[in-house]
């Protein structure tokens, strides 16, 4: 893949608008985000075409989603950006928290350095898009189209229900699409989710924050920095991050409004949104002294925890915002949106393909609702320690903030922004074998690990080899696949003559086996889905067990 461009030049490309005549299709998706276009991508790799409308001629502009988490860059890794999106954005895994002009503690991320993707790398929102465009373009299944506006969704009545007639206007003309099924990711604001009469359930908090991305030669380094009550912002939160391209991203909570955010004027929202107001923000966090600094981007949001009861309506499937909104703090927006499109990618394929029953997608809204909820949960958590609502909670919360600067068990208290991480199927898994010792489980998403070519000396990642069913036969010899089972790919790994991998520090065993009951127990048979979550590990000596359990899986 290319280099990505400077922010600039992706901010100034346009797309050509193009009408079509009435048609049919297997897969139409709403919105050409980050969400949309993983989808696509995923969808054409497993060879399921769709057409994408996008209401725009152009890509997103402004840091909306920044920060992408370990499992979203394990899918890019999977559908052929990751690399890109790492040598462009900010790697990080430090974050610092202040309270006043006091530093109340730096936290490592992660403790382990084997996965081959980062805890998190910075890329703004519009940079990801066009990496994605970009991929896009090497699967002619994938018919993007610019200035394409859906304005209306109905599902098929006359021929039982089964599809969707999608109505879209280019250039004041309308036309028709016959879908097999339409996924909405178009957004908080989307016209599928409307055309439905589907309501946001949830909560709104009376809390707003502006954002505004600076072009400037700063020297903090790449990392997280969160202050409570700086000194510097009238004793409201602040949060800084690096941005890719010279562009660092700076988050001002704003005074909390009295009332519904809702009832916030339109005048209080552009006199938040002034120049010249954004300006003396962010030169009093610089200081008089600090570096000169041009504005690029603004925007003031209010802090939401809302979701629509199902994610899934028939033949019509939603993911991303137009699910599921929460507060940005903690990054869970694009990447549960992104992880979204994961978990729907590999299922609508298997049904497509007739390798699966319809009632796999009803797993998809039982999976990502729960998921759904649980950062909700955590955003609604956040929220509450960031901007305590009463005297009281206040108190509460001050004195924490003064008791974590010396004493760890605080610190674990203290509520910034808890960041996004996989959201594991635990409660779902068909499968709950386990065994004792192992750090993952049936349900999680899958961990990564160091391999190396058992002939070449290659190195290489685990999870760059699960894209399908997959069985990772950990020391255990070569086995005959049979019935539903013989469509699975299956890599060897172990210190065979035959196998195909090395575990090249071991780590296999330790995290997923665990320890035997005797030296020559511990391997096993890990069952991967193709959205690289476990389905389940079997120390077995023989691969009946999975095999059946991988046959019942897949049964339509």
């Amino acid at each position: 893949m290319n280099a990505c461009p400077h922010w600039r030049e992706i901010e100034a490309l346009r797309f050509a608008r193009s009408n079509h005549r009435d048609s049919a299709h297997p897969v139409v998706i709403a919105g050409a985000g980050p969400i949309g276009l993983t989808l696509a991508i995923d969808l054409a790799q497993r060879g399921v075409p769709s057409v994408v409308l996008e209401q725009d001629d152009r890509l997103s502009d402004g840091s909306r989603a920044l920060c992408w988490s370990r499992r979203t860059l394990d899918i890019f890794t999977r559908i052929g950006i990751g690399d890109a999106v790492r040598d462009t954005g900010v790697q990080w895994q430090v974050g610092r928290v202040f309270h006043r002009q006091h530093e109340i503690y730096r936290q490592r991320l992660t403790p382990d350095a084997f996965p081959e993707n980062p805890f998190f790398v910075n890329l703004q929102q519009p940079l990801c898009e066009y990496l994605l465009l970009e991929q896009c373009k090497q699967h002619a299944d994938i018919d993007l189209r610019w200035g394409n506006k859906l304005i209306d969704a109905r599902h098929r009545e006359d021929d039982g229900g089964d599809g969707v007639t999608v109505t879209v206007q280019c250039d004041q003309r309308d036309y028709r699409i016959d879908a097999d099924y339409l996924i909405a990711c178009d957004g908080a604001k989307s016209t599928v989710r409307r055309r439905l009469g589907l309501r946001f359930e949830g909560e709104v908090f009376n809390d707003r924050f502006l954002i505004a991305d600076i072009e400037m030669a700063g020297d903090f380094p790449g990392e997280r920095r969160f202050w409570f009550e700086p000194p510097f912002h009238d004793g409201q939160s602040t949060l800084l991050h690096k941005q890719a391209q010279g562009i660092w991203r700076v988050d001002f909570q704003l005074n909390t409004a009295r009332g519904a955010a809702a009832d916030v004027s339109e005048a209080q929202l552009r006199l938040d949104r002034d120049q010249d107001t954004v300006r003396k923000r962010i030169r009093a966090f610089l200081g008089p002294d600090g570096p000169d600094f041009d504005i690029v981007w603004r925007s003031v949001y209010v802090f939401t925890c809302r979701r629509i009861e199902r994610f899934r309506h028939r033949n019509m499937l939603f993911a991303g915002d137009s699910a599921h909104v929460v507060s940005p703090f903690g990054a869970r927006g694009g990447n549960g949106g992104v992880q979204d499109s994961d978990n729907l990618g590999w299922k609508l394929a298997e049904v497509i393909h007739g390798r699966a029953g319809d009632a796999l997608l009803d797993g998809y809204h039982a999976e990502r609702a729960a998921a759904a909820d649980e950062d909700i949960l955590n955003a609604a958590r956040t929220t509450d320690f960031m901007t305590p609502k009463t005297q009281k909670s206040k108190r509460i919360r001050d004195r924490v903030l003064r008791l974590a600067r010396a004493h760890d068990f605080a610190r674990r208290m203290v509520n910034a922004g808890r960041m996004s991480r996989a959201f594991s199927y635990r409660d779902f898994a068909p499968f709950a074998d386990h065994p004792d010792g192992a750090r993952v489980h049936a349900g999680d998403a899958g961990l990564d690990m160091p391999l190396v070519n058992a002939r070449s000396g290659a190195p290489s990642y685990l999870l760059r080899h699960i894209r399908d069913y997959t069985v990772a036969a950990y020391q255990r010899p070569r086995f005959e696949r049979r019935g539903r089972g013989a469509a699975c790919h299956v890599i060897h790994i172990g210190d065979g003559a035959t196998d195909d991998w090395r575990d090249a520090q071991s780590l296999m065993r330790e995290h997923y086996v665990g320890e035997g009951d005797n030296g020559d127990n511990s391997g096993g048979y890990i069952l991967f889905r193709p959205d690289q979550h476990i389905l389940g590990v079997w120390r077995d000596r023989e691969p009946n067990a999975m095999l059946d359990a991988l046959a019942r899986q897949r049964a339509p």
